[in-house]
């Protein structure tokens, strides 16, 4: 378990970068399903 809190702290920078990266393209990913969604569903 410490080991791998080690690793996490050594992992922080990047892995905070990443997963701010994920986020972003999550929520443009959900942005572009919720369009494509109500075009579907005008038409």
């Amino acid at each position: 378990m410490s080991l791998f809190k080690k690793r996490m702290l050594w992992r922080l920078p990047t892995g905070r970068f990443s997963w701010l990266w994920a986020m972003e393209f999550v929520l443009i990913g959900v942005l572009v399903f919720i369009i494509l969604l109500s075009v579907y569903l005008w038409f």
